[in-house]
């Protein structure tokens, strides 16, 4: 089955299949994200301080580099916290621990540490939270195509979250594109389309973030950029998105 979607004054034809990002797109991560930013920048520069000038500093470097107005507390949409992969972004802080001479060894053995300590205290259910116009949605367009969601967070965290919010009943199939995938993000697409018989020129890819949305250059998906967090929409049509939109229900079934 194939129907019509619209979007503003755009018409996606003949399409069997959404894939749906979680991170942004359904889940609103904002508060997470900002507790994230806020252990990591604190605990690493705990370690590797030794005077309380040096641990503001440390902090305010490491928190601007993970996206985030260390004054302001403003959140970067287009920072690397929010677009990189898992290893750029533990290049981005390691840089700012080198700086402060901390030995490349050192820093990625308190990186990894301070991450594992950060899973365990932080519940990530407590900091997320469902938009309302994502329930709206599923209801509606399950009905009518196949959904298939994917994140660039573990496999675990994401049914975690789908669960919590009552989700996984709405979604026909639950798919995991972890952050470990990085810039073979492309492979996964293809072999998800592959695995589950899914025609890419019948197939949209809904996402809030171009390290999500560009894994399709080389494949004939069909893309639609959700700007949930209003940031300047140059960001997106630089990279020759046919839609931008604010939130789902700018989407509807053309008739």
């Amino acid at each position: 089955m194939s129907i019509n979607i619209k979007c503003n004054d755009h018409i996606y034809q003949d399409i069997e299949t959404v894939l749906l990002n979680v991170d942004g797109t359904l889940l609103n991560y904002n508060e997470l994200w900002l507790k994230q930013i806020g252990y990591l920048a604190q605990r690493l520069a705990e370690m590797h301080s030794e005077t309380r000038g040096e641990l503001f500093r440390i902090r305010a470097m490491l928190t601007k580099v993970l996206g985030v107005d260390p004054e302001t507390e403003e959140i970067d949409f287009t920072g690397p916290f929010f677009s990189c992969d898992e290893s750029q972004i533990f290049m981005a802080i390691g840089s700012i621990l080198y700086i402060n001479n901390v030995s490349w060894q050192k820093t990625f053995e308190s990186i990894e540490k301070i991450v594992d300590e950060m899973k365990k205290e932080l519940d990530i259910t407590a900091y997320t939270s469902v938009y309302a116009d994502s329930l709206e949605f599923l209801e509606y367009f399950t009905k009518l195509v196949k959904v298939i969601t994917f994140s660039r967070r573990s496999f675990e965290d994401t049914s975690k979250l789908l669960k919590h919010f009552n989700l996984c009943q709405m979604i026909e199939k639950h798919c995991d594109l972890s952050l470990k995938v990085g810039n073979t993000s492309s492979g996964f697409i293809e072999n998800l389309c592959i695995e589950h018989h899914l025609t890419p020129e019948k197939t949209l890819l809904i996402a809030d973030s171009l390290n999500d949305l560009s894994i399709n250059e080389n494949i004939s998906l069909k893309r639609l950029a959700i700007n949930r967090n209003l940031a300047d929409n140059s960001y997106y049509k630089n990279f020759h998105l046919q839609q931008v939109i604010k939130n789902f229900k700018d989407v509807e079934e053309a008739v």
